[in-house]
């Protein structure tokens, strides 16, 4: 999870070889880790990321930001 700050936190999943420690300061653009292999539950679904995007602990659908 990445504290964006202004009230928003964005949770990655999904993610293997974590390149950041927590509680590390994140530049824009910067790798925090590779997508993992899918798991037995995934399978058919493949490699993806899990993405959630929360405002002040709300959920947020992250596509109303995209430009």
């Amino acid at each position: 999870t990445v504290d964006l700050g202004g009230g928003y936190r964005v949770t990655y999943g999904q993610l293997d070889n974590i390149q950041v420690a927590e509680g590390s300061y994140v530049e824009a653009g910067q790798v925090i880790g590779f997508i993992a292999a899918p798991t037995i539950y995934y399978q058919i679904e493949g490699s993806h990321l899990y993405l959630a995007l929360r405002l002040d602990g709300m959920p947020v659908k992250p596509e109303t930001l995209w430009q």
